[in-house]
């Protein structure tokens, strides 16, 4: 697997593992009009981020919410940041775990119950890697036919 492959599989992990659809707070206590005001903007897909942003900076204003929703999105970049940052250490430390996995499975001299171990250490060791390496290892077994 070329490693550019890995890491388009490692990143489609990581986002399968923390997209949400939420209602955000600032709306939670809103009448059900001014909801619909905002998730009919949020899923207009024929909108340009810029233009969704501008729609929904109006829709603020005209709500008496723009404070609120500038607080909104100061958070959510905030969050969005300290994902990315997340993201790309994981991501660095794929190829590290993968060998000492590799290590682990091609290990002819542990029996079954220490390779067990093995991997559970490795898991306790990297709780992110490891599920997103057993991720990619199956979803590669299955384009090869080797899905049983």
């Amino acid at each position: 697997m070329t490693s550019s492959s890995f890491i388009l599989l490692a990143i489609l992990a990581l986002l399968a593992l923390v997209s949400a659809d939420y209602t955000p707070p600032f709306l939670r206590n809103q009448p059900r009009n001014v909801q619909y005001g905002y998730f009919q903007i949020m899923r207009n897909l024929n909108l340009s981020q810029q233009q969704q942003e501008q729609q929904l900076a109006q829709w603020a204003q005209m709500n008496n919410l723009s404070t609120q929703y500038s607080n909104f999105l100061q958070q959510e970049r905030q969050a969005n940041q300290a994902l990315s940052q997340n993201m790309s250490r994981v991501i660095s430390r794929l190829p590290q775990v993968q060998s000492q996995l590799e290590a682990i499975l091609q290990n002819d001299v542990q029996t079954c119950a220490q390779e067990l171990q093995a991997i559970q250490n490795l898991r306790r060791q990297y709780p992110q890697e490891v599920p997103i390496l057993d991720y990619i290892r199956e979803k590669t077994s299955e384009a090869m036919g080797m899905d049983d």
